[in-house]
């Protein structure tokens, strides 16, 4: 079961449902970056002027970015209230 937070990440490469050789060529015909977007789910790749994309990336990849329910006591014990 999938973990709330932590989408699935198919990359094209690891999946196998493409062929390496079409994946080499499809790299080559888009460039690094585009391929990256289309094919390796890296969605920060072809951003231009994306100044955190790398970071955030290897914070993905590291499992380090989830999603945190609410809890609105939070937000009380922050403010003192």
């Amino acid at each position: 079961m999938q973990k709330i937070g932590s989408p699935a990440k198919q990359k094209a490469s690891e999946t196998k449902i493409v062929d390496e050789e079409e994946l080499i060529k499809a790299k080559e015909v888009m460039g690094e970056k585009k391929y990256q977007q289309e094919f390796e789910c890296d969605w920060i790749a072809n951003i231009e002027g994306a100044v955190y994309g790398d970071i955030i990336a290897k914070m993905e990849d590291d499992k380090q970015i989830a999603r945190v329910p609410y809890d609105p006591h939070c937000l009380s014990l922050l403010h003192g209230i």
